[in-house]
């Protein structure tokens, strides 16, 4: 990939990393949930 089409492509290429990020937050926020919810309810798996 050339440095052009880089630049040229840079608008789908933040929005997709931007996506990437979201998905990431997403899945470290239900992570979360899920520990806190184990540790408030040990009892409950």
């Amino acid at each position: 990939m050339t440095q052009t089409s880089l630049s040229a492509n840079s608008d789908s290429f933040n929005f997709s990393a931007l996506v990437k990020d979201v998905k990431v937050a997403l899945i470290i926020g239900t992570l979360a949930k899920n520990m806190l919810r184990t540790a408030s309810n040990p009892y409950i798996v």
